[in-house]
């Protein structure tokens, strides 16, 4: 006879587990901030920095985020856990003016706009080559996206690509409207989405520089940072402290669904594990029998031997 307690076990473990909703981290001044996905607050300051927290990207349910610096070689990005426990503040260091990250690849990509470089490091912080591209200005935005570095320059005024050992493909892929500057940059590995602060828009191009459309989002007030997260835009306006929730084809979900944000350059969205499985009570009473029966079994089959 074999039990069916075992089985019933498995399936509310199963229930129970279900998945985390998802969580937004935005680099805010001196401070990256955590809120749920309907905007609501879940932990203000939850990293607070010494320096301008310029760049934030969340993976593997971790945080790397830039310390600024001063520009005297005292820039960093530092990991910490999703509840803001540091791993380690100091993961990458020696940056002269720390402002961008991304990870991709087993690789973490981060920009020095007092070197006008962007550095490729191990995971563990160790340095593969710091001046894997060069000749940049203000490197604030990047993202990796089939097998390409894209480099969003404030001071440049661009969007460069790059392969991903730092030759350039097209260091002027992108060149914004009259009198603008591009900042935030993201990629849903079919085409990129750039925030242009000056011109307060959101433009979605192809990821060989092809315009799709300039003007996908509009009126915006000094845009910066933006990610994506099942199938929405989230874009920042640094000039208002708020942050807005769009369809990728630019239509407004929630135009301020986070609102008194201060020098908000940064955004990123993770998704937490979920919590470890805590059977019910009457799952446990359930087992116990079971296990009390294989006891038994077992037992009547020593006997017999």
């Amino acid at each position: 006879m074999k039990p069916i307690f075992l089985p019933l076990l498995s399936l509310s473990l199963l229930w129970l587990a279900g998945s985390a909703p998802a969580q937004i981290f935005i680099a805010n001044g001196h401070n990256t901030d955590a809120y749920n996905l309907d905007g609501s607050v879940l932990t203000s300051s939850l990293i607070a920095g010494t320096y301008s927290q310029f760049g934030v990207q969340a993976v593997n349910n971790q945080l790397y985020v830039t310390q600024q610096g001063t520009g005297n070689n005292d820039g960093s990005v530092g990991l910490y856990n999703q509840n803001g426990t540091p791993v380690n503040a100091n993961l990458v260091s020696g940056l002269y003016n720390g402002l961008s990250v991304t990870v991709s690849g087993g690789y973490i990509y981060a920009g020095d706009a007092a070197n006008g470089t962007v550095g490729k490091y191990n995971l563990d912080g160790s340095v593969v080559n710091n001046s894997l591209i060069t000749g940049l200005s203000l490197p604030v935005g990047l993202t990796v996206a089939d097998g390409h570095i894209y480099v969003a320059d404030e001071g440049l005024t661009t969007v460069g690509e790059y392969n991903l050992d730092g030759t350039p493909v097209n260091a002027s892929l992108l060149t914004p409207a009259t009198g603008g500057f591009f900042y935030g940059i993201a990629s849903d590995g079919e085409n990129l989405f750039v925030t242009d602060n000056n011109n307060g828009t959101v433009g979605e191009f192809g990821l060989d520089g092809t315009l799709i459309n300039d003007s996908l989002i509009t009126g915006l007030n000094g845009p910066t940072g933006l990610a994506l997260y099942d199938g929405s835009l989230y874009v920042e306006n640094n000039w208002t402290g708020v942050l807005g929730e769009y369809q990728t084809d630019g239509t407004a979900i929630n135009d301020s669904l986070i609102t008194g944000l201060g020098n908000a350059l940064a955004v990123s969205i993770v998704t937490p594990p979920p919590p470890a499985p805590t059977p019910e009570p009457s799952t446990i009473l359930l087992a116990v029998p079971a296990a009390c029966v294989l006891f038994g079994l077992r037992r009547r089959q020593v006997a017999k031997a």
